[in-house]
């Protein structure tokens, strides 16, 4: 759907309206859409991202490993790390699957890896947020104090590698533990990031976006502003935008629409 197309079917128009009417105009230009998104609402950032042109069946079936690994590498956490401490601290403390959920556990660190490597290599603004991996680590954190204190309990462990320093059993608690300090550096490092000045970020976003519209054709430049024009033009008409608003509307920048119109709504 065009910006016009949009604009045709609103009898009022509010804030988040401007985001949506201004993607629609950047229709099939999925960097503009994704740099757009960077700046939008935060509730409004998803919707954006979800309504980019469809993508090709092979792309979307190489999205399907990535979205795996990243559910996986959230989730895994609970599977492993809550029934451990309950069994430890609720449970009677015996019996324990330890191997099974060792093996979890190094599977569930394994793809945490590149999450903590991407942390690593990426600026504070574009770190992951701390409430996401602190999902993450709770449960790991609890897995891993059952795991020590069923290995500190005296519990019985396969030593038939003697001589190694390490029960065969009880070594499935060192990925348990791993799991769980890898959890704890993503969210440090996160909330690092979480400290970065919000000007900045913004500033950041505003200028990917202004280079993602730049690097537009100028025939598709003057489309997409002619298509804006007119969707304000049909929302004067229809009255759900003021004069004076729809002067202000006209005078904006292309890419800079929806940040001009409803500048308190933009995400730092």
């Amino acid at each position: 759907m065009s910006a016009a197309g949009y604009a045709a079917h609103r009898s009022s128009f509010a804030a988040d309206d401007w985001w949506r009417m201004e993607a629609a105009a950047f229709r099939g230009e999925d960097r503009v859409r994704d740099a757009l998104a960077m700046t939008a609402p935060r509730h409004l950032a998803l919707m954006l991202r979800g309504e980019r042109r469809g993508a090709p069946a092979w792309q979307r079936a190489l999205s399907i490993p990535k979205v795996a690994l990243i559910i996986g590498g959230l989730a895994l956490t609970f599977v492993w790390g809550l029934p451990v401490f309950a069994w430890i601290f609720l449970g009677e403390g015996g019996g324990l699957a330890v191997g099974s959920f060792g093996i979890i556990a190094t599977v569930s660190t394994l793809l945490g890896i590149p999450a903590l490597v991407d942390e690593l290599r990426s600026r504070g603004d574009d770190r992951g947020g701390a409430g996401v991996w602190g999902v993450r680590g709770v449960p790991a954190v609890l897995g891993a104090i059952g795991a020590v204190a069923w290995l500190s309990s005296g519990a019985e462990v396969d030593d038939s590698l003697v001589g190694s320093g390490i029960p065969v059993t009880g070594a499935w608690v060192i990925p348990m533990v791993a799991d769980a300090v890898l959890s704890v550096a993503l969210v440090l490092l996160a909330r690092r990031g979480a400290r970065s000045a919000p000007t900045l970020r913004s500033d950041r976003s505003v200028a990917r976006l202004a280079e993602a519209v730049e690097a537009l054709p100028a025939a598709r430049r003057e489309e997409i502003a002619s298509d804006l024009l007119a969707a304000i033009d049909t929302l004067e008409r229809a009255g759900a935008i003021e004069t004076a608003e729809a002067r202000r509307a006209r005078a904006a920048r292309l890419g800079e629409l929806a940040a001009t119109m409803a500048p308190e709504r933009a995400s730092a």
